[in-house]
């Protein structure tokens, strides 16, 4: 995990560069794009989708890539958000860390599954 960091730290550097040179291009969507995966990775969620939303901006494969990171990421934030309300905060918080998988297996604990399912629907 320490190499992730370690490229996130320099993938700002480098995109704060860009920002200051006012520099557009590939170079910017890979930082932009490695900082939303990673933000969201870490549950730090407010920051991808900081990141993600500037990927809106741009054509192509990124603006995809952007549209389906918002998309996960209002999902985990409204999945843990239901999860605390019900009294399950801490735990629920537990199960993002890896969360393609967790997503499943919740999927199985007859919980609010219809309700979280509909929602989800809604968003795409």
């Amino acid at each position: 995990m320490g190499q992730m960091r370690h490229a996130a730290h320099f993938y700002k550097r480098n995109l704060d560069r860009m920002d200051g040179e006012q520099v557009e291009g590939p170079e910017l969507v890979e930082a932009l794009l490695f900082l939303a995966t990673y933000h969201r990775s870490q549950g730090d969620f407010a920051e991808a989708e900081r990141y993600s939303t500037r990927l809106l901006d741009f054509g192509g494969p990124a603006k995809e890539d952007a549209k389906a990171l918002l998309r996960e990421i209002r999902s985990v934030h409204h999945h843990q958000h239901q999860q605390h309300h019900h009294g399950m905060g801490t735990l629920g918080s537990l199960g993002f860390e890896d969360e393609d998988e967790d997503e499943e297996e919740d999927g199985d604990d007859g919980g609010d599954d219809g309700d979280e399912e509909m929602d989800l629907e809604g968003s795409f």
